[in-house]
């Protein structure tokens, strides 16, 4: 009777030592704030121990806080990356290293950076043994270096300019309009792939930043426009299933002029883990009062329909 007593208690002893006890799963940062430029890229990273049993097991969420507002940096569902829950922001800009995550170590590559990246970001990280937070604060700001702009016209009437920002070179193309005009702007894909799934984000690059648009996994996201653009923009879904961008803008007014991006991720190989296709574009718009001479005399770009 003692001898099973005693093997009772060192069996017990053994079942409840192979497992932490509960409220021991914790999620630390390795720094609690990041600085950077914008065009930088970044590694935010975390640590959570216990180290998950295997990957299948591990669900990672992580989001930007600004004003209340939560935007999806990076989401992994039992060990599966979920790419269209992402927000259009970060489309193609975040990749995770999933070597690492074994190792109970969570790093998050998040390239050419915004401004509008700035802010608080949490991550939730859990596994069977249970889950936690942590969050570390990142802050970018406006590059400070010189722009060496150079214009020259296009064939079509506008104007493009290659503006060069340190080791990058941006393509922009002006348009010009009068209030209460309608135009068109897009782009046409060099590369052929699957536009399907299809992620888009367009800004105007005020202060504070105006969502013109918003495409999330090929569907419209209206809610997120700001108010200046709400029912004056329509995308043209059968252009984008041939890898050419149309954004119709309608009723054109003063306020709509400034400098302008878009932000294009389609395609997402799950087995290379990254997008097939990833473009950012740049222009600026000019809208002029009725009557009123531009100092920049411009036409609205004609574009391809075929």
């Amino acid at each position: 009777m003692t001898c099973s007593i005693l093997l009772l208690i060192t069996l017990t002893s053994c079942v409840c030592g192979s497992f932490p006890p509960a409220g021991t799963f914790v999620v630390n940062v390795t720094q609690s704030s990041y600085q950077a430029e914008e065009n930088e890229d970044i590694t935010l990273e975390w640590t959570f121990t216990p180290k998950p049993d295997s990957s299948n097991s591990l669900n990672i969420f992580c989001e930007l806080i600004i004003d209340h507002k939560a935007s999806v940096l990076y989401h992994l569902h039992e060990g599966v990356e979920v790419p269209e829950s992402q927000d259009g922001q970060f489309a193609g800009r975040v990749q995770c290293d999933r070597d690492v995550l074994r190792e109970g170590r969570l790093r998050l590559h998040v390239s050419r950076l915004r401004t509008e990246d700035s802010g608080l970001y949490l991550c939730e990280v859990s596994t069977t043994y249970g889950g936690s937070v942590g969050k570390s604060r990142l802050n970018v700001t406006a590059s400070d270096r010189p722009e060496d702009e150079t214009q020259k016209p296009t064939s079509q009437g506008a104007t493009t300019c290659h503006c060069r920002l340190g080791a990058f070179v941006e393509k922009r193309t002006f348009y010009q309009a009068e209030e209460d005009d309608d135009i068109t702007i897009g782009w046409d894909s060099r590369t052929k792939t699957d536009m399907s799934s299809t992620n888009l984000v367009c800004f105007l690059q005020s202060e504070p930043l105006k969502r013109l648009y918003e495409l999330v996994n090929s569907v419209e996201v209206p809610e997120s426009q700001h108010q200046q653009f709400a029912g004056r923009v329509q995308c043209d879904k059968d252009a984008l299933r041939e890898g050419r961008i149309r954004l119709h803008l309608s009723r054109v007014t003063t306020d709509d002029s400034g400098h302008y991006r878009c932000d294009l991720a389609a395609n997402y190989d799950k087995i290379m883990r990254r997008w097939v296709l990833e473009t950012t574009e740049h222009f600026v718009l000019n809208v002029t009062s009725h009557g009123e001479n531009s100092d920049v005399l411009l036409n609205t770009p004609k574009l391809t329909e075929g």
